[in-house]
């Protein structure tokens, strides 16, 4: 059996595997259920502290309880699709963008050699909105038409108690130069203001996190060469410098940029002035069995896992990084 996803819910004290076999959900070390029917097309999206696990199926959005049972959260409308869903630690909201393709509905012009003809323009539409699932109202956060011919995007990141929010729009523009621009965001929704608005130009951002001290990270290509941009909530910048040969960023943390560097399995932990601060040598876990994909916790340490499919138990460890230790976590 080969665990090919795997997540954690705020508190930890939930975990879900996904293998090539099954989608499995557990308490501490328990088996609650396990599941054989997901296709891979089911995404995965959010776990919460009472152990529902939240996905998107068929242009759905379900919820899987702790006895297995599924229930239907939202329905999108035809030609509409939810791209992003985020959910609080109690389980109750849930932050969510939908994408609406509608009719063309601007026209722009395009004059080649003096000559002017007028082109629809397709438009989707992105709404990003708040549902409560216990009074099923909607509160509307932000509102955003793509244009597809100008490659227009966004992007947004949620802390896990949704109550920070940072969003990226990026469009192209014609005057005062002609060129891409992405405006950045950080509201805070339980006070109802932006903390700051700022504009990146002429870069291509390719991906962006909030981590639970609202602060972001920017990752981005200037001029084909990759950087990632820390941005606190003052709007301050400061450089993080990825590693050189090929990497996949891990994990945002409170106070560290954690990236792995591939293929050697080699991981680099970075704090917020760019200090290389730990290296931990992925080799090492897997020398004694702790093979699965690793979790992070809130504070930064790892969590391992290990499926002990005699037992139908799992056996997680605790690495902790900062003292330099492992410790298995028991249960009762």
């Amino acid at each position: 059996m080969r665990v090919l996803e795997s997540m954690i819910s705020v508190n930890s004290d939930y975990i879900v595997l996904r293998t090539d076999e099954s989608v499995m959900l557990f308490l501490g070390d328990r088996l609650i259920w396990a599941n054989t029917r997901f296709k891979p097309s089911i995404k995965l999206l959010t776990l919460g502290n009472n152990g529902d696990l939240i996905v998107y199926e068929e242009e759905q959005i379900f919820v899987y309880h702790q006895d297995g049972s599924r229930e239907v959260l939202l329905e999108t409308v035809p030609e509409a699709r939810f791209n992003k869903v985020a959910m609080d630690g109690q389980g109750r909201l849930l932050c969510v963008e939908s994408e609406l393709a509608r009719n063309p509905s601007i026209k722009k012009k395009l004059i080649f050699f003096f000559k002017s003809n007028e082109e629809e323009v397709p438009v989707h539409y992105h709404r990003i909105f708040v549902y409560d699932r216990l009074t099923r109202e909607e509160n509307e956060i932000w509102d955003f038409e793509r244009d597809v011919k100008s490659e227009s995007t966004i992007m947004w990141d949620i802390t896990k108690d949704l109550i920070m929010l940072a969003i990226a729009e990026s469009t192209w523009i014609e005057k005062p130069v002609v060129g891409k621009v992405t405006r950045v965001y950080l509201m805070n929704l339980r006070e109802d203001k932006t903390l700051f608005q700022l504009n990146l130009t002429n870069v291509d951002v390719k991906g962006f996190r909030i981590n639970e001290k609202g602060m972001l990270l920017v990752d981005m290509s200037d001029e084909g060469q990759r950087q990632f941009l820390l941005i606190n909530q003052k709007g301050e910048k400061t450089n993080i410098t990825p590693p050189q040969k090929n990497f996949k960023l891990l994990h945002f943390g409170t106070d560290t940029v954690i990236f792995k560097v591939l293929p050697e399995k080699v991981i680099l932990f970075k704090d917020f002035r760019n200090n290389l601060v730990y290296v931990l040598d992925e080799r090492i876990l897997e020398s004694i069995g702790l093979t699965h994909p690793i979790i992070f916790k809130s504070n930064d340490d790892i969590i391992i896992t290990f499926f002990d499919e005699e037992k139908s138990v799992l056996k997680k460890y605790v690495y902790s990084w900062r003292g330099n230790k492992i410790d298995f976590i028991y249960h009762k």
